[in-house]
């Protein structure tokens, strides 16, 4: 599974611990649909990214628009939020492997003949790391309209 992971949020925390003590589900709800959506524009970063990968040949598997697919925003804990590939029948380690940048895999299925294929790597790891900056801002916006829901 790829993910990404913003830390350091002490802020967060101390909002966290403030909105239970209110007990108010509804402010809760409120500031992880906020989180979401300052967090969608990595998730159609990285979509946009993999669908980019370039692909050899006129037979294709689909694997970019199946990787594509499978990027997720999902709620985390209380008031979280991950973006995150996981691991499913048809896709695998192959997200993971695409943002590496190369993988093994056998000749035309001999598996007596393996090959390394490559490509651009970062497909995932790049959008996270620009989108970084406007989604920190947003998620800090969106606490502190809360916050102030809550002292209001």
């Amino acid at each position: 599974m790829i993910q990404v992971r913003v830390t350091g949020a002490e802020d967060f925390a101390r909002l966290a611990r403030r909105l239970r003590r209110a007990g108010g589900r509804e402010l809760v709800d409120e500031l992880r649909q906020e989180l979401r959506e300052a967090a969608e524009p990595a998730v159609l970063a990285a979509r946009r990214e993999v669908r980019a990968l370039p692909a050899r040949g006129p037979r294709t598997t689909r694997l970019r628009a199946r990787t594509a697919a499978a990027v997720r925003l999902q709620a985390s804990g209380r008031t979280g939020v991950r973006i995150q590939v996981p691991r499913t029948p048809s896709l695998g380690m192959m997200p993971r492997h695409l943002n590496r940048g190369r993988w093994r895999k056998p000749l035309w299925g001999d598996r007596a003949h393996w090959f390394t294929q490559t490509t651009r790597p970062g497909w995932f790891d790049r959008p996270m790391r620009d989108a970084r900056p406007e989604f920190v801002d947003g998620a800090r916006a969106a606490m502190d309209r809360v916050a102030r829901r809550i002292t209001d």
